[in-house]
């Protein structure tokens, strides 16, 4: 029988498949659906084309609580594409916002926490504060 603990990190470590669904100077899109055939998309944007993306988190076209289904999956699936894009794209910075309001704010938080030497590793630190619209996770390429 498993532990917790290797549940949990058997779960992280087993993604859905997503496939990129624009690929665009300013615009970077993909999707991937659950178990329960939920629709979900990682989507980053750079509107101002100054190479500083915003990373969105959606299912079902909202950025409501999408703790549906095997959440240890999804967001096994969400790191991988993360990671792929940084290592693809390289931008020069990239945040996304955790929002108390729809839960994410905490596991932002734990994200960030557990993958910062991953983040670090292929060139980011991390900077975080508070704005009007929750809590802004902000990462800067290190210059090396």
């Amino acid at each position: 029988m498993k532990t917790l603990l290797e549940f949990l990190q058997e779960s992280l470590d087993s993604a859905y498949e997503w496939k990129i669904k624009h690929d665009r100077s300013s615009y970077w899109s993909t999707s991937f659906m659950d178990s329960e055939n939920r629709k979900y998309n990682v989507i980053c944007l750079d509107p101002s084309g100054n190479d500083e993306w915003t990373i969105e988190f959606i299912t079902n076209m909202s950025h409501a609580n999408t703790n549906y289904g095997d959440p240890f999956r999804v967001l096994s699936t969400v790191v991988e594409i993360l990671l792929t894009f940084l290592k693809t794209y390289k931008p020069k910075k990239f945040r996304f916002i955790g929002n108390k309001k729809y839960g994410k704010f905490k596991l932002y938080s734990v994200l960030v926490k557990k993958y910062a030497s991953d983040i670090q590793e292929i060139g980011y630190e991390q900077k975080r504060f508070r704005d009007q619209k929750g809590e802004v996770f902000r990462f800067v390429q290190i210059d090396r």
